[in-house]
């Protein structure tokens, strides 16, 4: 929700910045649910890194999610 938030003010640094602490959060605490959770935050990735025209990340955070399932 704050990365998105962040969006919103046009922080996008703040916003990656928040999606780095969120990853590293359930890395930690959910290490049995991160493959599955993490799906939303390369999502959400690829959302921002489309937002700041890095064109390649986004397809890097998209493929992250296609080869997921």
């Amino acid at each position: 929700m704050q990365a998105y938030l962040c969006h919103l003010q046009g922080q996008y640094e703040d916003a990656l910045q928040s999606l780095r602490e969120a990853e590293e959060i359930l890395q930690r605490d959910h290490p049995d649910n991160f493959p599955r959770q993490v799906l939303v935050i390369y999502g959400n990735y690829a959302w921002i890194y489309y937002h700041l025209a890095h064109y390649d990340l986004v397809e890097f955070y998209l493929d992250k999610v296609k080869t997921s399932f």
